[in-house]
């Protein structure tokens, strides 16, 4: 289903003419998951060829990112000396991925946009509160470096929620700047 409405949307954007008949177009992976994209993605045909990009989400592991209740409070090999680190992601998943995604999508003339990625921004206690934040800076940093490597658009997800927890995913305090 999510490919053809994909289709569809190429198809009717691309008519509209004008500006529109080269526009750079977006498409996204069902869920916007990058597993089921490796999986069931179909590629759109498009009359105009290279102005085509695809996006999904990247929170993996979501046992990490999610900051809900029962989660884990450290991710990858860099610090994995600091506590419990999540069972099913690190450094090496990232980069594999990444690199499957590269070969399946940017090496054959697509744009890749990893149009959220983010952690919530939680700690087990006041005592863990500043490793676990430095864990979280390093996830993001090793996110946007993946992405960078691999010639994809990224974007940090900031809903402007702050506070320890679920949902956390504050950065940029925009009511004080």
């Amino acid at each position: 289903v999510q490919n053809g409405y994909n289709q569809d949307f190429i198809d009717a954007v691309r008519a509209t003419g004008g500006r529109n008949y080269y526009r750079q177009l977006i498409v996204q992976t069902y869920a916007c998951d990058p597993n089921y994209g490796l999986s069931g993605f179909v590629i759109p045909k498009d009359k105009v060829e290279g102005r085509l990009s695809v996006e999904f989400h990247y929170y993996s592991p979501y046992s990490y990112c999610s900051g809900a209740e029962g989660c884990y409070y450290y991710w990858g090999e860099a610090f994995a000396d600091k506590g419990s680190i999540t069972p099913d992601g690190n450094e090496r998943g990232l980069s594999n991925l990444f690199t499957q995604i590269r070969k399946a999508w940017f090496e054959k003339v697509l744009g890749v946009v990893v149009g959220e990625y983010g952690v919530a921004r939680h700690y087990s206690d006041e005592a863990h509160r500043d490793v676990q934040d430095d864990n979280a800076r390093y996830y993001l940093e090793c996110v946007a470096s993946e992405s960078r490597k691999n010639g994809f658009a990224a974007f940090v997800w900031d809903n402007n929620a702050f506070g320890n927890g679920s949902e956390k995913f504050g950065i940029f305090n925009r009511n004080n700047g």
